[in-house]
Order: C-alpha cells, then structure tokens, then sequence
C-alpha cells in the first residue's frame, strides 16, 4: 500500500517536473531575447534600454528550466544511454576476454616448450635435444644426474660445478 502511495507521489513529480521545465526555459528564452533585442534596437539611439533586466533575469531561468527539465526525464535519458553503452561495454569486454585468452595461450605455449639457446627455436618440455639443431637443451650433472637450463653454471640439486 505505502509502495503505491510512493510511486504516485513519485510521478505526480514527474509529471509537473516535466512541465514546469520547459515552461521556466521558454519563459528564460523568450525574456533573454526580448531583453537583446531590446538592447540592440536602443543601443544605436539615444534611448537606454528599458528591458536589459530581462536577459539577465532570462539566462538563470533557461539553466534552471533545463535542469528540471532533464531532472524530470531522467529515466527516459539513462534507460536511452544504458541501450547505446551496454552494446559498446560488451564488445569491449569480449574483446579484453578474447585478448586475454590470447595472452593466456601465448604464455601456456612458452611455458610448456623450451628455447634452445643457440638457435632460439621452441621444443618440447621434455625434449633434451633441440629439434631443429640437434644442440642440448639441457645440462645433466656428472654427480647426481639431475637436468639444469644450458645456461646453469652450478647443478640445482646437488650444487656441483657444471
């Protein structure tokens, strides 16, 4: 019931939201360009302008008519920018997603094959052999038998020079 009384309350407000903001920008606009022609048909002759407070009264009133006017379209202005930006948001995100995968696959490739030092060709994780030079992608340790990069100066495991 309270729910009801709201959402009546809600757009009677607006409703007269909607009406009273064109109504104070039109009155805004007609007194502005009331008060320049006004100043543009005296300024010229010897009579002052009589009606130079309209423009000043007219500027206010636009700005106030216009944010009453947009406060009152509010929602017909986010639901028309939700449906113009949710398209663009998605595709954004699809294609940050699909880059992301592309990054994710380039690191999982590099990571699960190993470049050979002297030919800087990618092979197998477990090949100890480079396939397209035939030189060793690993070092065995003379002491424990355990691989190390090409580049190991000392074995991993047991610390023996290589």
């Amino acid at each position: 019931m309270q729910n009801n009384i709201d959402n009546h309350k809600h757009q009677k407000t607006k409703m007269i939201l909607k009406i009273l903001g064109p109504i104070l920008l039109l009155i805004g606009l007609a007194s502005v360009i009331i008060g320049i022609v006004d100043m543009g048909l005296n300024i010229t002759g010897s009579n002052e302008p009589k009606l130079f407070f309209l423009m000043m009264l007219g500027f206010p009133l636009i700005a106030i008519g216009l944010f009453i006017t947009i406060i009152g379209n509010m929602q017909k202005i986010n639901s028309y920018v939700v449906r113009e930006q949710v398209p663009t948001t998605n595709e954004t995100l699809n294609n940050l997603a699909s880059s992301i995968g592309n990054v994710a696959n380039t690191v999982r490739e590099n990571v699960e094959q190993k470049k050979c030092p002297n030919c800087g060709k990618l092979n197998d994780i477990n090949a100890k052999y480079c396939n397209n030079c035939g030189k060793p992608l690993v070092k065995i340790c003379p002491n424990c038998n355990k691989e190390n990069g090409t580049d190991a100066t000392y074995c991993n495991n047991c610390g023996t020079r290589l």
